[in-house]
C-alpha cells in the first residue's frame, strides 16, 4: 500500500486507537481529543490533511473486510469512543474547532 507523504506526522499529531471490537464483531475506534495537537495541525496543508483523513478512513474500510471475511458475517460500520479528557477550550474555538470539523466530520463540536 502506498503511504502519503506526512502521514508518520498527521498519525503523531492526530493519534486514534483501535481497542478491539463489540460484541456484533464491530471494531472501537477510541480518540482521545486532548492528545490531538491542534497547533501542529493548523501547521499542515489544508488539502494533505484531508487527503491523510481519506486514507485514515480508507485503512478502516479495509479492515472492516478484513473482519467480514474473518467472520463470514459483514461488518460495515464501527463505533467511536470519544475521550474528552484534557481538552482545552481553545480546541472548541475559532480554527482549531473548525479544523477538527472539517478533518473529521463525525465529531460535533
Amino acid at each position: 500500500e502506498k503511504h502519503l507523504e506526512g502521514d508518520s506526522q498527521f498519525h503523531k499529531v492526530w493519534p486514534e486507537y483501535i481497542c478491539g471490537t463489540d460484541k456484533y464483531g464491530h471494531f472501537v475506534q477510541g480518540i482521545r481529543i486532548g492528545e490531538i495537537d491542534t497547533d501542529e495541525l493548523l501547521k499542515l496543508d489544508e488539502e494533505q490533511l484531508l487527503r491523510l483523513q481519506g486514507q485514515k478512513m480508507k485503512s478502516y474500510a479495509v479492515y472492516k473486510q478484513d473482519l467480514s471475511k474473518a467472520s463470514g458475517v459483514q461488518r460495515y460500520k464501527h463505533t467511536m469512543l470519544v475521550d474528552l479528557h484534557n481538552i482545552s477550550m481553545s480546541m472548541l474555538m475559532g480554527k482549531k474547532k473548525n479544523l477538527l470539523k472539517k478533518v473529521n466530520q463525525d465529531m460535533l463540536l
